[in-house]
């Protein structure tokens, strides 16, 4: 038991100085698996949040959307400011949080030139992603931030 407490203790200190790290640091694969880990460990079975994607990009492909979460998959996606329901080709631009993972991983596969990375150090979401997948391409940008960080309750 004493070895789980110090264990914990430790990790507490590590994730205390985590904040944003770019592309070339080998610690942000790491951040992620801890992250990741965290929020499995947190997950609620059902859950809503908000996920706003920012970027030069069509308006539906914008915006802040409420996503409910049921099991391993997401029942709703709507916009927050009222426009309805996001277009199915436009849903996965909006992920649950485990695709916020996703998203972080794919553009470490892809090599993007920028990955910056702010985490909710409770429960383990990324609360911002910045993401600059070529620093020579102007507006290739892409921002997710959760302005709502995942809560179970009314409607899940």
């Amino acid at each position: 038991m004493r070895h789980v407490t110090l264990s914990l203790s430790v990790l507490g200190v590590l994730m205390a100085g985590c904040g944003i790290l770019g592309p070339d640091s080998p610690d942000l694969e790491w951040e992620i698996a801890m992250h990741r880990a965290m929020w499995e460990a947190n997950r609620p079975a059902g859950y809503e949040y908000v996920v706003e994607r920012l970027c030069y990009c069509l308006e539906g492909a914008i915006g802040k959307v409420r996503v409910h979460v049921e099991g391993d998959s997401v029942t709703s996606r709507m916009y927050a400011d009222g426009r309805g329901e996001v277009a199915s080709e436009l849903a996965a631009l909006f992920p649950d949080v485990d695709g916020l993972f996703g998203v972080l991983e794919d553009a470490l596969d892809r090599g993007a030139d920028g990955v910056d990375v702010t985490w909710d150090n409770e429960i383990g979401v990324p609360v911002a992603i910045l993401l600059d997948y070529d620093k020579f391409t102007v507006d290739d940008e892409v921002t997710y931030r959760v302005p709502e960080l995942p809560k179970t309750g009314q409607g899940t």
